[in-house]
């Protein structure tokens, strides 16, 4: 997941915040427990 880092303040609490500008999908080997 690309983004970038803000903070927000919700309910009087400081967040912070990932805004997603992009997700790059990780190709899955076709035997996950092989590493």
């Amino acid at each position: 997941v690309e983004g970038n880092m803000i903070t927000e303040t919700l309910d009087d609490k400081r967040q912070l915040v990932i805004e997603a500008s992009g997700i790059k999908k990780i190709p899955e080997p076709e035997n996950p427990y092989y590493y």
